[in-house]
């Protein structure tokens, strides 16, 4: 009798799993559309977009890029159109995921959710194009600035690209620092004092990263210093506000 009555529960969790499984997979088919179509939309003025960015990012600079085998040219193109195409649909991806998820939630966590995915899409491509525009050619000539002076350096044009896309994506994710420290202190990982505790470990380490990332120099040190410790009060007021007791 307990066999028979655990095995409708499990048909009856599985017919209502259906629809949502339907629903995620009808989102994912629309998000794999957009971003090959954008892609495909990339690829046609890829060579405007790969002058643009090498001559923002390498002009003056001894540096050249290479291919080191036949089909790099090519992967090349695709690769920097896949990316471009990445960081234009982001607001169409977080908006089906969005769509996914919230008929499941109670009316005052959607509106919850939608001010942090606005609020956590803005802050992303403001840190991304903050990091392109300022830290990312500062950090090339650091790194180029270890080469002897009578060597030029030949780079793979594909890996450049690589450190450019991870570069600029970890500049977004951190300037997600007060979204993420706002839902970790709804759910209850960060209390309401711990960031503010931990205040002095993540001032040193901000200054070790702006130490890295910039010339040698206290006012480029301090000028990539100062967003972040901003983001981290910032952060620290967030979960000092909306963490439980």
């Amino acid at each position: 009798m307990s066999s028979n009555n655990g095995k409708k529960k499990n048909s009856s969790l599985l017919h209502e799993a259906i629809p949502h499984i339907e629903e995620l997979r009808k989102r994912l088919m629309y998000s794999a559309i957009v971003l090959i179509a954008a892609t495909i939309a990339a690829f046609s003025f890829s060579e405007y977009l790969i002058n643009a960015l090498t001559a923002f990012l390498l002009s003056g600079k001894n540096i050249t890029l290479h291919f080191f085998d036949v089909s790099e040219p090519f992967t090349f193109r695709i690769k920097a159109s896949f990316i471009a195409a990445v960081f234009g649909t982001i607001p169409f991806h977080i908006f089906h995921i969005t769509r996914f998820i919230l008929p499941a939630l109670k009316k005052s966590e959607k509106r919850m959710i939608a001010c942090v995915i606005t609020a956590g899409t803005i802050l992303f491509y403001t840190g991304a194009s903050l990091s392109f525009m300022f830290a990312l050619p500062q950090t090339i000539d650091i790194m180029l600035g270890f080469a002897p002076k009578n060597m030029t350096s030949s780079i793979n044009a594909n890996s450049f690209m690589s450190f450019i896309s991870y570069f600029v994506f970890f500049g977004g994710i951190i300037f997600e620092m007060p979204v993420i420290s706002f839902v970790l202190s709804k759910i209850g990982i960060i209390k309401k004092r711990t960031l503010y505790r931990k205040r002095k470990f993540a001032l040193i380490a901000i200054w070790i990263i702006a130490a890295v990332i910039t010339p040698p120099d206290v006012l480029s040190q301090t000028i990539a210093a100062i967003p972040m410790m901003l983001l981290y009060e910032i952060s620290a007021f967030i979960a000092f506000i909306c963490a439980r007791e």
